[in-house]
């Protein structure tokens, strides 16, 4: 008898660990992660792996009042594995936490509660707010682009150089529309 209360009393002591550890994989297994070995290298781990392996440490959560900025968590996801983490953003918003996500799903963004579309371009060309409220079939930005010719190719930029100024008071001008390699010393 005294064996199985000491049992019983050990049992207690790690029973949060296990369901913690037993509560991230549930959520690994959801993400598309249930074929990976616990002796699996992390450099052989595909982008779309690596980043589900990091979202499964917020996503089993369990705490309240927190702020979690998520930046394409959808990357390299699959619509079934996004679907699980949207479910599971959903089960935090519902303990109580408040998740903005910055993405590019269309999934993602049909799921939300309330979405934010800046533009109407990227870069020095957005920056406003397009349309802010709930999610809506077919509500895009209004985007007037203008094409311009470079080089006989099309381009969102009006010049062919675009002059970058470092910290340290050095300029250069780097090339639109190519590939441009740099090297320092480290």
């Amino acid at each position: 008898m005294k064996n199985s209360l000491e049992l019983h009393e050990n049992w207690k002591s790690v029973e949060p660990l296990y369901l913690e550890v037993e509560r991230s994989l549930e959520v690994a297994i959801d993400l598309g992660l249930g074929h990976l070995t616990m002796l699996r290298k992390v450099k052989t781990l595909t982008p779309g792996e690596y980043q589900r392996l990091l979202l499964v440490k917020y996503l089993s959560y369990q705490g309240v009042g927190s702020l979690f900025v998520l930046d394409e968590p959808s990357l390299g996801l699959g619509l079934n594995e996004q679907k699980s983490l949207m479910s599971y953003l959903k089960k935090l918003k519902n303990q109580g936490n408040t998740i903005l996500i910055v993405d590019h799903s269309d999934y993602i963004e049909k799921t939300s509660d309330e979405v934010i579309m800046m533009g109407p371009g990227a870069g020095h060309l957005g920056g406003e707010i397009t349309y802010q409220g709930r999610p809506q079939k077919n509500v895009k930005a209004k985007q007037d682009f203008e094409y311009y010719e470079l080089n006989k190719k099309r381009s969102w930029l009006k010049v062919d150089k675009i002059k970058v100024r470092t910290p340290i008071e050095r300029s250069f001008k780097l090339p639109v529309n190519e590939l441009t390699w740099v090297k320092g010393d480290s």
